[in-house]
């Protein structure tokens, strides 16, 4: 990782275009990035919007970046999932570096308030072994909440 807390994907964006040469694939912060008013089909933020300071802020500046039919795509632990609700502290997800987490209901207010329509929504697998869950107690100091601070 970076001074900046972000992953050094090197890697995956040379493969990223090896595989998809038509495509342009840009690592960085949204906080540093300029792009002019639709210039974007798609973004992605893969297990992104729970570690930035204000995902509200966040999805604003993004939003005019996007072409009036452009989408935006996310992945992020659900703390409303079975999962994270049964395990509770003992949840995998519940990480130090998390500082958000989200319920698809408050994902759909953050992203309203930022300009965006919820589409849909689809749950993804995340495998775990339940003897390291169960281990010992995690003392992360976070808590999942409920409410973003938006």
């Amino acid at each position: 990782m970076d001074g900046h807390g972000r992953r050094d994907l090197t890697w995956a964006l040379g493969r990223a275009s090896q595989r998809c040469r038509q495509a342009t694939f840009i690592q960085g912060s949204v906080e540093d990035l300029e792009f002019r008013e639709a210039s974007f089909d798609v973004v992605t933020m893969w297990n992104v919007l729970e570690h930035v300071a204000s995902p509200t802020e966040i999805l604003a500046r993004l939003r005019p970046w996007l072409a009036p039919e452009g989408r935006l795509f996310l992945s992020l632990p659900n703390a409303g999932s079975t999962t994270a609700r049964l395990m509770g502290r003992r949840w995998v997800l519940l990480l130090r570096e998390h500082l958000w987490y989200f319920e698809p209901a408050t994902l759909s207010r953050v992203l309203h308030q930022s300009g965006f329509e919820t589409m849909s929504t689809r749950p993804s697998a995340v495998t775990f072994s339940i003897r390291h869950a169960l281990a010992a107690p995690r003392s992360t100091g976070a808590s999942p909440a409920r409410s973003p601070r938006a």
